[in-house]
């Protein structure tokens, strides 16, 4: 699916990828706190590619914000819920 986030970035998300009960472990473990698990998440969700598209999209002065990567992350399961409720 299609998903374009607030900031303008757009991206193609497989919805079954969220059938997946490791990313619900990892997606758990990020929440906890384990900033470790986020790139799993990432990774996971979009695969390397759109990964990589949204860290050059996110980068700051040569670096990725770990903070702002998981807000993306949450906005963009989000709008995947949102999808299968319209």
């Amino acid at each position: 699916m299609k998903i374009e986030l607030n900031d303008g970035f757009v991206c193609e998300v497989n919805k079954e990828n969220l059938d997946d009960m490791e990313l619900v472990d990892k997606i758990a473990a990020a929440d906890s706190g384990d900033v470790l698990a986020v790139s799993f998440v990432v990774d996971k969700l979009l695969g390397s590619e759109t990964k990589s598209k949204l860290y050059n999209h996110l980068r700051e002065k040569g670096r990725v914000p770990i903070e702002k990567v998981s807000e993306t992350i949450i906005e963009i399961m989000t709008k995947m819920g949102e999808d299968g409720k319209n």
